[in-house]
């Protein structure tokens, strides 16, 4: 109700549905009965109601009185011009709740009401798009972050680079193990953008490729060096079928040369006893010579792998995200306060606030001692990753030699120019190895598979060249705390509404078990009227059903023995729509901001057994001294005989008030014609049928 009291005192129509000039009607009652022949003018006196206190927002134009052009309605001294086209719908959740009309009977859980009060709700679709404005919003704030932070769109470029992996993977040739590889390893999105997860998928497709290629991943290798040794191993991976001598050379043979020092020599001689792997690479052993040195290292590394894991973990346990020591000691101190208020004004207070006390010490000397600690571990882990790189850079390095050994020999025919002499330089290998191999290519119609590595061993490369940009870039950022600090707010934020606006939301699915308990709530209170209305017993309880599809409802009444509302008799399907209406009403008056209920052709449909419970139902709502479900009740009704039983059984008790306006013609030109009474009880007045009660208790005003 807008700008309204919640009951009327007066209303005013101007000009309104065949109400020309002002027709002012005084309704300060508990209950109104408006009598009268069909036409004159009853329920449009409900429709002024009905839109002055549910739908003065919407356009109302359709009820000027024709050839009229101005008119209104005025509430309570509130008033409401009738503007535009349109006019109320009757089916609104605001009018189904507030007046019973006959036209509504055939659809009495229209889908405004389901739609209300069912968990799939238009209240939480309509928090799930705002969810989604302000996601956008906060990813424009994020944005704006990174160019603070950033010399370029980090963000854009991983995407771009990502997509391009997509693409060259799918040009493999099917059924290899290192495509399969890639494949699983799924960086993207269908729509394009990084998966949340994509970082812990660089990280498993590294240690993946490793397993099958030559090269070894550095110890505690973070996202940076990940992405070079998946370029590295992927330019120089050899498929299964490299040891076949038909087999021509390829990319991968030319990129693990590439690697090696271009002055370095290979020999054809044998390296004896005393064995130089730092100046000369020895073809004559089939590689064997390198395998005990690399057999070392690798040793080493993987010693100095599980230390690097002992130390991360315990530097995890003194400093890290979960419930790490230094977690636990931030949340003690934050939290101690509130725990200590179990023992306000309790005899134990001052014993815990001195134990606090010491508590506060040794608290901040353990501090003390994990801050040095984190200090000490962090120091000892930078050692090993310095180690970790050199010894990944020395087995790699005897590893591409060793290859490059074994791919000579394999190729000694091609290569026959070469080893023609008995030394040559690296940088003479590569020279020649460029001739065969570039034109090999050139002329190829198609991409064969080590050249598609070889491309995304570059991009994975270039991307690697790109996380070190953005280290590099942090490093160097200004203010980097206070940036760190927003944009982890910001980020948090727009979890949040990733989340709150998917399909599994938290808060709207608790949303929507509230709406859920009170439409329970809502049949329940139904039935019960139902059953006061002395509705058959076989037919209770009455439950709402949905006799469509979820995306096409079509929701219903049905009844215990399974008959549908459209099966039940017109009294009955009257009965329970007047306690559909009264339902509703009750369970709504916070959203409707008013109190008025209104039934139209009240007693159309309803013989004499059915008139009375009816009755007594609208007493109940208003002559009750419960402020919460009293209503001011408006009654309309046409069928003489009915309506004279009808007053009888509305007759107000001492201290309420009740009026009745007769409507008794309609003139074209005037309008309708009417009479208002008052209802006064008195103290010796005995109720006998309209014929007797009507001359002690009508007055005309």
């Amino acid at each position: 109700m807008s700008d309204t009291s919640e009951f009327i005192k007066t209303i005013k129509l101007e000009n309104f549905k065949g109400f020309r000039k002002i027709h002012e009607f005084d309704l300060d009652a508990d209950l109104i009965l408006i009598t009268g022949k069909n036409g004159v003018g009853k329920t449009s006196l409900l429709e002024a109601l009905d839109w002055s206190l549910n739908h003065t927002e919407e356009s109302a134009g359709n009820y000027l009185t024709l050839d009229e052009t101005d008119g209104g309605v005025c509430i309570n001294d509130k008033q409401y011009k009738l503007q535009g086209k349109g006019s109320i719908d009757h089916k609104s959740i605001e009018s189904v709740s507030s007046f019973f009309y006959q036209e509504n009977i055939k659809e009495l859980a229209c889908s405004d009401v389901i739609q209300l009060l069912e968990p799939e709700n238009n209240q939480a679709d309509e928090i799930r798009q705002e969810l989604k404005k302000i996601q956008s919003q906060l990813e424009i704030w994020q944005r704006k972050i990174q160019q603070l932070k950033y010399s370029k769109n980090y963000g854009e470029e991983r995407k771009r680079l990502a997509n391009q992996v997509n693409v060259l993977v799918d040009q493999l040739p099917n059924e290899t193990r290192i495509k399969k590889m890639l494949k699983d390893s799924t960086l993207t999105l269908k729509n394009g953008n990084l998966q949340s997860k994509w970082e812990s998928q660089i990280r498993n497709l590294s240690k993946a490729v490793t397993e099958i290629s030559n090269l070894s991943e550095p110890v505690g290798a973070k996202l940076p060096q990940q992405l070079r040794n998946i370029g590295e191993n992927l330019k120089e991976y050899r498929s299964s079928n490299s040891e076949d001598v038909s087999i021509s050379i390829d990319k991968g043979f030319l990129s693990s040369v590439n690697q090696l020092p271009e002055m370095l020599k290979i020999s054809r001689s044998d390296p004896g006893a005393s064995v130089d792997l730092s100046n000369y690479l020895y073809i004559t052993t089939k590689g064997h010579v390198y395998s005990e040195a690399i057999g070392k290292l690798e040793l080493e590394q993987e010693n100095l792998r599980s230390e690097y894991h002992n130390l991360s973990g315990k530097l995890e346990d003194t400093s890290g995200e979960g419930a790490s020591l230094k977690n636990w000691l931030n949340a003690f101190k934050d939290n101690i306060d509130i725990w200590l208020r179990a023992w306000e004004k309790h005899p134990d207070e001052a014993t815990l606030i001195e134990l606090k006390g010491k508590l506060g010490k040794n608290i901040s000397t353990f501090r003390d001692f994990s801050e040095k600690r984190f200090r000490e571990l962090s120091e000892q882990i930078k050692v090993i990753e310095n180690r970790g790189q050199e010894l990944a850079s020395k087995i790699n390095y005897l590893k591409r030699a060793q290859t490059v050994a074994l791919e000579i020999d394999r190729h000694s025919s091609e290569l026959e120019p070469l080893l023609s002499k008995n030394e040559f330089s690296v940088g003479e290998l590569v020279g020649f190895l460029s001739n065969i191999v570039h034109p090999k290519q050139s002329s190829s119609s198609t991409i064969d598979e080590a050249s598609l590595l070889n491309n995304l061993g570059t991009i994975f490369e270039n991307w690697a060249q790109l996380e070190l940009e953005k280290m590099n870039d942090e490093s160097q950022m200004l203010n980097s705390e206070n940036i760190d600090a927003a944009e982890a707010i910001i980020q948090g934020a727009t979890a949040i509404c990733k989340q709150e606006a998917g399909a599994r939301s938290q808060l709207l699915s608790l949303i929507g078990e509230i709406p859920k308990n009170e439409l329970k709530l809502l049949i329940e209170n139904m039935n019960s009227l139902l059953a006061n209305f002395h509705f058959p017993k076989d037919f209770l309880p009455i439950e709402i059903k949905n006799f469509g599809t979820q995306k096409k409802p079509s929701w219903g009444f049905k009844t215990k023995s399974n008959i549908k509302f459209d099966d039940l008799s017109t009294g009955q399907k009257s009965q329970l729509a007047i306690c559909w209406t009264i339902n509703l009403n009750l369970a709504l008056s916070n959203k409707l901001g008013h109190r008025v209920i209104g039934f139209d052709d009240f007693t159309t449909s309803l013989d004499m057994n059915q008139l009375i419970p009816a009755a007594i139902l609208l007493r109940k709502l208003a002559y009750t001294d419960d402020e919460d479900s009293k209503r001011q009740v408006i009654v309309t009704s046409h069928h003489e005989d009915l309506t004279n039983r009808l007053l009888d059984f509305l007759l107000p008790p001492n201290g309420s008030k009740m009026k009745v306006i007769q409507f008794e013609d309609w003139n074209p030109n005037s309008g309708p014609k009417y009479s208002f009474y008052t209802v006064d009880m008195g103290e010796k007045v005995e109720i006998d049928g309209l014929e007797s009660a009507i001359q002690h208790i009508v007055a005309s005003k």
